[in-house]
């Protein structure tokens, strides 16, 4: 829904259209979705690394939207995210303010909820001041099981390029242990993938 200036429509439609660019899953990952709640997939090429975590939650398909849409909330349900606070709504997008990591890195974020698509696409605010990353995209996406499991099925994607001052292991831990740390909230699968990241950064 428009944003304005008034706080976020977080009531997904009823019946989201699934447009959201999900990856296509293997057989073997459909088997191993089924099996654990949880399949993850990464790929780094130089400086730039591309991963996706899909999780079945016990969660319902509203509740996951509403908890997305509460952005500030994002600290205290996200290991990894240390701080969030939103600077402005307008024009349908949300920017939002970040810190990250044990080394509390900056990141500025327009965020773009379309509850016709129950998907919350971001990317990295190139008018906000930035560290490490040269560009970040990707997006949020709620969906029912098609399963028929009473299960949600979540999408998080993510795309990163880092500055040449980063070393390869940061992008290696963008491109997955931060993905599994977004969704351990969600319960199901999604937390158990987390399990072996905590001592990470």
């Amino acid at each position: 829904g428009a944003l304005g200036g008034s706080p976020p429509t977080t009531s997904m439609s009823s019946s989201p259209k699934h447009t959201a660019p999900v990856p296509r899953l293997t057989l073997d990952e459909e088997i191993r979705l089924g099996q654990r709640g949880v399949v993850e997939r990464q790929r780094r090429q130089g400086r730039v690394g591309d991963a996706f975590i899909v999780v079945d939650s016990p969660r319902s398909p509203e509740e996951v939207w509403a908890t997305l849409n509460d952005v500030e909330r994002w600290a205290h349900l996200m290991r990894g995210v240390k701080s969030a606070r939103v600077r402005d709504r307008s024009d349908g997008a949300v920017r939002a303010s970040f810190t990250v990591t044990k080394l509390r890195l900056p990141a500025n974020v327009v965020l773009r909820p379309s509850s016709e698509t129950a998907t919350l696409a971001f990317e990295l605010d190139k008018g906000a001041a930035n560290v490490a990353v040269d560009s970040l995209r990707g997006f949020w996406h709620v969906e029912p099981s098609p399963n028929g499991d009473h299960l949600t099925r979540v999408w998080l994607a993510a795309s990163v390029a880092a500055c040449a001052i980063v070393p390869n292991i940061a992008i290696d831990y963008v491109a997955s242990k931060a993905l599994r740390r977004a969704t351990q909230w969600l319960g199901g699968g999604g937390a158990a993938a987390a399990l072996d990241d905590r001592d990470a950064l």
